[in-house]
């Protein structure tokens, strides 16, 4: 029983880097990242390592695929690289996920590897609830990867304009992120596979599988508040260069959350004192944490990325610090900051 990871990405090294270190300590066969852009940095790092496998999503790659030319969607480009790895994995299981996206099992649980082998063969795919990263007031994170997580839950639903007020608009489910998960998929069952999960089938429950229990998709969604806020205004300004200035199409691609977050900040794009407080939606106050907490809806998590890093890269001497990110942002993106007038700072 084998499984492998496929993620498109287009992101700072250090962020790669994790993910690739992460997935490996875990268990994974292998490692496959479509990069959505040529990354020298990346290609200068990694190519030759084992059980990782890099492909360069240029016009060359684009020209063979069922697409001609690179789709204006990221969405687009994804499912187009998902199935493609999808019907040529030489493992047991895919797992597809972002590169802000780690699966998590309980310290004294199964492991995913033990988790795959006690499936029957009836069951074809799991899709992983979303744990989202958020930062508590008063604290001050100083990484990429600090902060407490919260999680869907029926009562956080019931209560939840309650305990966010008018932030609830905002929010999916109770979440900044705005689909069910992430899913691990059995290869050669010929699943129609899809971002979050396989069309027209039925996710494997937790009363089918309990010792998938305690196991999350944690989402970092924007490594830094500036990365969120980038990321969103980034797609808001691929959906008018895919569908133009309407309004009402965009907002179909979304849930009403996200997407009034993305429209918001595109909006206000070129004003960071807005941009900034808008980020105030990552961050909550003692008593909201509490109530979470009686409802369900903060789970104990402590991952330990830094360790997966050092365990892979014991040479490596990684920045991890949030303004250390943002600036590798600011480059990497640089056209569409440019451009658009974005301005966070």
């Amino acid at each position: 029983m084998s499984w492998s990871v496929h993620s498109t990405m287009d992101e700072p090294i250090e962020l790669i880097l994790a993910f690739v270190a992460y997935y490996l300590s875990i268990g994974a066969a292998e490692v496959h990242l479509s990069l959505d852009s040529k990354n020298e940095e990346v290609l200068d790092t990694l190519s030759g390592m084992p059980q990782l496998y890099l492909t360069v999503c240029d016009d060359v790659y684009w020209s063979k695929t069922r697409a001609r030319k690179r789709p204006i969607s990221q969405a687009d480009r994804q499912v187009i690289n998902l199935n493609s790895a999808y019907t040529t994995s030489r493992h047991d299981w895919l797992l597809f996920c972002d590169a802000d996206e780690f699966i998590y099992t309980a310290p004294d649980g199964p492991n995913l590897d033990q988790m795959l082998a006690r499936c029957s063969q009836e069951v074809l795919f799991y899709t992983f609830p979303v744990a989202e990263r958020f930062y508590a007031i008063g604290e001050d994170p100083k990484e990429i990867f600090d902060g407490l997580y919260r999680c869907r839950s029926q009562r956080v639903q019931e209560i939840g304009p309650e305990i966010y007020g008018d932030n609830w608009i905002f929010l999916s489910r109770g979440l900044l992120q705005d689909g069910p998960g992430k899913s691990i998929m059995r290869v050669g069952a010929g699943l129609d596979v899809n971002i979050h999960m396989p069309k027209n089938s039925q996710t494997a429950t937790l009363e089918q599988l309990s010792s998938f229990k305690g196991s999350y998709l944690i989402h970092y969604d924007g490594l830094t508040p500036f990365h969120w806020a980038l990321k969103l205004a980034r797609w808001y300004q691929s959906m008018i260069d895919l569908l133009g200035d309407d309004k009402e199409r965009i907002r179909r691609r979304r849930t009403s959350g996200r997407n009034r977050q993305a429209e918001f900040l595109y909006q206000n794009r070129n004003n960071p004192a807005i941009l900034l407080a808008m980020t105030n939606l990552q961050r909550l106050r003692g008593e909201q944490i509490a109530n979470l907490a009686v409802a369900g809806g903060i789970p104990l998590i402590r991952p330990n990325i830094q360790s997966y890093v050092d365990h892979i890269f014991p040479q490596a001497k990684i920045n991890f610090k949030q303004s250390y990110f943002d600036q590798k942002l600011s480059i990497l993106h640089s056209d569409f900051i440019s451009t658009s007038g974005f301005k966070y700072s």
